[in-house]
C-alpha cells in the first residue's frame, strides 16, 4: 500500500521505495532549499539538487560525478513519453526541447545524456494530483537524438556503468559519426510490379526518355532507370499498367523529375519540358 512520506535531506531519495507518495509542495521545498546553506534541507554541497527554468529535470550533486537524477513527468507533457511495457518496467522519456528545439548541451539534457557512463541512477516520479509518484529506480538502455529509453532496476546495486550506448554530443567540426546498427522496421507500401519493368527494359532502347543520355557509352556500363508517369502512391488500390505507363531516365533526369513533382506538384509530361528548357539555355 502506497505511503505518503516527508521528504527532510536529499540523501534520502535514495532510499525511497516504489510507490512512494511524496508532496508537490515536499519535493519543490526540497529541491529549493537544498542549495541554501541555511535551509534546513541543506544535506552538504554534492548533495544540493539542481535545476534549470526546465523543471523536469534535476540533478543531484555538480557534475560530472553525479549523485543522481531526479525526473518528474506529467501525464501529455510529450506524446511519446510513458511506459512501454505493461509491467512498467520500461519508461520513454524525451530530451527537453525550447520551442521544438533540443540543446544538447543543456545541463538538465546533458545530466541524462552522461548517465549511461556515469552509473549514477535516474529517479523517476510521475504525477498523481498534488502528488508525486515514485515509481523506482531506472537506467538508460536507448538513447536517440530525441528521447531516452529507461529500465528499471530493483536495487541501487544493479546498477553498472554501460559504455555501450553511444552518447549524443553537439554537432562539431571533425566530429566522428557511429552507423551500421542493425534496426528491424515496418514500412506500409505500394508494391510496384518488377515484370513490367523487366519488359520495358526489353522493349526500347536504355536512353534517357530527356536528356537523351545512353549511360554505357558514359560510364562504360549499361544503366537505366524506369519512371512511373502516374505517382504509385496516387494509387488507392491494385490497379492494372502496361510498358506505356514508364519511361527510361538516366538517374540525374530521374532525381529531377521527382523534385519538381514533389515541390512544384507537376505531371512528368510538364517536369519533362521544364527540364528540356533548362537544359537547352544552360
Amino acid at each position: 500500500m502506497p505511503i505518503t512520506l516527508e521528504l527532510k535531506k536529499p540523501s534520502q531519495l535514495l532510499e525511497l521505495a516504489p510507490n512512494t507518495i511524496i508532496t508537490k509542495r515536499n519535493l519543490f521545498d526540497l529541491i529549493q532549499f537544498s542549495k541554501q546553506t541555511e535551509s534546513k534541507y541543506f544535506e552538504e554541497d554534492e548533495w544540493k539538487i539542481n535545476n534549470t527554468p526546465q523543471q523536469g529535470i534535476n540533478w543531484i550533486g555538480n557534475n560530472p560525478e553525479l549523485k543522481a537524477v531526479i525526473i518528474k513527468t506529467r501525464k501529455g507533457s510529450y506524446a511519446e513519453d510513458g511506459w512501454q511495457d505493461n509491467e512498467k518496467s520500461v519508461f520513454s522519456y524525451s530530451f527537453k526541447s525550447h520551442k521544438s528545439i533540443i540543446n544538447y548541451n543543456d545541463k538538465a539534457n546533458k545530466s541524462l545524456i552522461n548517465q549511461p557512463t556515469g552509473g549514477y541512477p535516474i529517479l523517476l516520479f510521475i504525477e498523481k494530483s498534488s502528488n508525486w509518484i515514485f515509481e523506482g529506480f531506472f537506467t538508460i538502455v536507448q538513447m536517440d537524438k530525441t528521447s531516452v529509453v529507461l529500465k528499471r532496476i530493483k536495487t541501487l546495486l544493479e546498477l553498472t556503468k554501460n559504455n555501450d550506448i553511444e552518447p549524443i554530443t553537439p554537432t562539431k567540426k571533425n566530429k566522428s559519426y557511429m552507423e551500421g546498427e542493425r534496426k528491424f522496421v515496418t514500412h506500409l507500401l505500394a508494391e510496384r510490379n518488377i515484370q513490367v519493368i523487366k519488359d520495358l527494359k526489353k522493349e526500347i532502347p536504355w536512353v534517357c526518355d530527356i536528356c537523351n543520355l545512353e549511360f554505357i557509352h558514359s560510364y562504360s556500363k549499361k544503366y537505366i532507370e524506369a519512371h512511373h508517369k502516374k505517382p504509385l502512391h496516387t494509387y488507392k488500390n491494385s490497379h492494372t499498367v502496361t510498358t506505356d505507363d514508364f519511361v527510361l531516365l538516366c538517374p540525374n533526369c530521374h532525381k529531377a523529375v521527382h523534385i519538381l513533382l514533389r515541390e512544384d506538384n507537376l505531371e512528368y509530361d510538364c517536369a519533362k519540358n521544364k527540364i528540356l528548357s533548362f537544359l537547352k539555355n544552360a
